[in-house]
């Protein structure tokens, strides 16, 4: 299938009719569209997928433009158009899907929508009958297909969260569609031994157990029952081989994470414990501060006051008051001597006479008058002042040191914790990491036990129902009406075996082949030191090359997984491209589907995750294997694309959209 020409008239924020001419050169096989985000990229791309399937992953399904459903009258019909201009098998064909939409008085409603495939025969439009269209676009392009062939970035990343899974189930899909598998698979589904009237085997089974024999019913029964718990089995054996590998990779994935925080953890350790240190270091600053200024508090005004006391006390030395008070003597004793009247040695103390004038000096130094004692007791306490004074300054320069010494100790560790701080991974999920790896360890184990168990009964099942049915059979043989049913029904079973044996075969060839093309691929896009697994249920594993222990699986990227993505489907196209071209084909390949053309690629923003040196890749190896490459864009990645496509680009547009993102016009370049 080689793509001409998309015709848009009203759709989404195409208003009229626009168009896009696609180029068919050999050569220059690559049409790239580009416009900024919003602009209408995705809505080109969805527009193939409209007009071939009637489908798109709109999540609003109106597809008239909002301006023009706006300006419609009452009653007014407009019409939603794509047409879709193609070649296929060396005739050219017009797609048609057109929605008419009309207005009533409040609202906007779609109508009937039509649908025609055209070609040109002898000059004459010829118009495919409605049984045809199907057929016709099943022959193109399966739907179930297509996401390989029109895919935008919502696309690659659900495939990418597939992988990241361990689930392929869309690529078994796709590869078995390409190369006519599921048509096999479907005729070994139509004849496979049931218990129900759905399969060849099953109806040929219900009409020996109408025989009439009751022990042949009765065997039937016991088999049918058999049969019934062996497709359970089967059913749930292959459920758990999905949830095997889920938990497995789970797990694995989760043993890279933890992992990668090991050394994390130990600088988390090393960081609470100088912030411990820090801690107890403010603690031991601030006690040290506190007794400091009480010190300082206490000490100083002695300190700074020890010049002046020299002083005074050498003033005070020299003066004539320090020995004229009676020791331990206070006025109130003398008060007490002149009321009683005589001395204390017996002497009268009459007022005028020499011993009453002599005690009354006495008084002028005596306590509280006394300067002589409080001189006395000053010096005393001066003279211990600045003995205590004399340490003042040690203590002082030697506190002051301590303090600094701790904020220094305080200051490095706080260096070290702004460096670790720089350097630390957030690791508060690493707990929560190990126990889902421990719960999906357990959860996998549980699972293989579950699995074991279940095809050991798988094989007792079927031993026994081999055992039933040879016994039935023997009975069969003997009633002449079984005969024919159950020579029938062991042609059925032979041609089931026949099939079943070379689909297994023939898948085997086909996964093995694509394996090989989706890793010469992905050397060339992503890394030759990775190499891609697809096992035989089609899940993807990525590896180093040359390691073959356990666990050497990788821990995916978004860049890695859609490299992969790229891969694969480059994989297909050229496994379809060359099978189509391979006319000595044996007769055990089914390439019943591909065609030697190939099939276009219709990309929607898909460099936008990778950077400069894989979107060179990119653009050296796609358009070396597809037919017909038409890239949409943004401005950015436009010019490195245009700088590494150069000579391979046959034809460019850009969409221009207004700043309401309502109506948008397509421009050649």
């Amino acid at each position: 299938m080689l793509i001409k020409k998309i015709e848009l008239q009203n759709f989404r924020p195409y208003v009229g009719k626009q168009t896009i001419s696609f180029s068919t050169d050999e050569e220059k096989n690559i049409t790239i569209v580009m416009g900024d985000n919003g602009s209408g990229k995705t809505t080109l791309a969805q527009a193939f997928l409209w007009v071939l399937y009637g489908d798109t992953d709109f999540k609003v399904k109106e597809l008239i433009n909002r301006v023009v459903r706006d300006e419609m009258k009452p009653n007014e019909k407009k019409k939603v158009k794509v047409d879709l201009y193609l070649t296929h098998e060396d005739r050219d064909y017009i797609i048609s899907r057109a929605q008419t939409y009309k207005r009533n008085y409040t609202t906007v409603k779609a109508e009937n929508v039509e649908f025609s495939i055209s070609y040109n025969k002898d000059g004459q439009q010829e118009f495919l009958k409605p049984h045809e269209r199907d057929i016709m676009i099943k022959k193109m392009l399966p739907h179930q297909l297509s996401k390989f062939f029109f895919f935008d970035g919502e696309r690659i990343k659900n495939m990418s969260e597939e992988i990241e899974k361990g689930k392929s189930r869309e690529f078994a899909d796709a590869v078995r569609g390409l190369v006519g598998l599921t048509a096999i698979m479907n005729a070994i589904n139509h004849l496979k031994p049931s218990t129900t009237n759905s399969t060849v085997i099953g109806r040929y089974n219900r009409k020996i157990d109408e025989g009439g024999n009751a022990k042949i019913a009765e065997l039937s029964d016991r088999i049918n029952s058999l049969q019934q718990k062996y497709e359970s089995l089967e059913k749930r054996i292959e459920e758990l081989k999905d949830q095997i590998e889920y938990y497995r990779k789970d797990s694995e994935q989760l043993k890279l994470r933890i992992a990668s925080y090991a050394p994390a953890e130990k600088m988390q350790k090393e960081y609470n414990k100088l912030k411990d240190e820090v801690a107890k270091l403010e603690k031991v600053k601030v006690d040290a501060v506190k007794t400091f200024l009480n010190y300082f508090n206490k000490n100083t005004p002695s300190f700074l006051a020890k010049p002046l006391i020299h002083t005074s006390l050498k003033d005070l030395a020299e003066a004539d008051k320090l020995d004229k008070g009676i020791p331990d003597m206070h006025a109130n004793t003398i008060d007490f001597l002149i009321k009683r009247g005589f001395c204390v040695c017996g002497t009268k103390l009459e007022p005028g006479s020499d011993a009453y004038s002599e005690i009354c000096k006495a008084l002028e130094f005596l306590p509280p008058k006394s300067i002589g004692v409080l001189i006395n007791q000053f010096v005393r306490e001066s003279q211990d002042r600045t003995r205590l004074s004399e340490t003042y300054f040690e203590v002082f320069e030697n506190s002051f040191r301590r303090i600094r010494e701790i904020k220094d100790q305080i200051s490095e560790r706080q260096a070290e914790l702004t460096n670790l701080d720089n350097k630390l991974l957030d690791v508060s999920e690493v707990a929560s990491l190990k126990k889902r790896q421990l719960d999906s360890e357990q959860k996998e184990k549980e699972f293989n036990e579950e699995l074991r168990e279940k095809i050991l009964a798988l094989g007792a099942t079927k031993s026994k129902i081999e055992s039933l049915s040879k016994e039935r059979d023997q009975l069969i043989l003997v009633d002449e009406r079984n005969k024919e049913y159950e020579l029938f029904r062991q042609y059925a079973i032979t041609v089931y075996e026949e099939l079943k044996n070379s689909y297994d075969l023939q898948e085997e060839k086909t996964r093995q082949k694509l394996e090989d093309y989706i890793n010469e691929i992905f050397t060339d896009i992503f890394s030759d030191a990775l190499s891609i697994k697809v096992d035989k249920r089609y899940n993807i594993k990525v590896s180093v090359k040359d390691r073959s222990f356990e666990g050497n699986e990788l821990e995916y990227s978004t860049a890695q997984n859609y490299s992969i993505i790229f891969a694969f489907i480059a994989g297909i196209i050229k496994m379809a491209k060359e099978a189509g071209k391979n006319e000595s084909s044996s007769e055990d390949d089914y390439n019943v589907f591909v065609e030697a053309e190939g099939y276009p690629l219709v990309m929607d923003a898909p460099l936008s995750s990778f950077d400069k040196t894989r979107i060179k890749n990119i653009c050296n190896t796609l358009p070396k294997i597809a037919r017909q490459v038409i890239f949409f864009i943004k401005d950015t990645d436009g010019e490195v694309a245009e700088e590494h496509l150069g000579d391979k680009i046959g034809a460019k547009y850009l969409i221009n959209i207004d700043k309401s993102f309502l109506l948008a016009e397509i421009k050649e370049r």
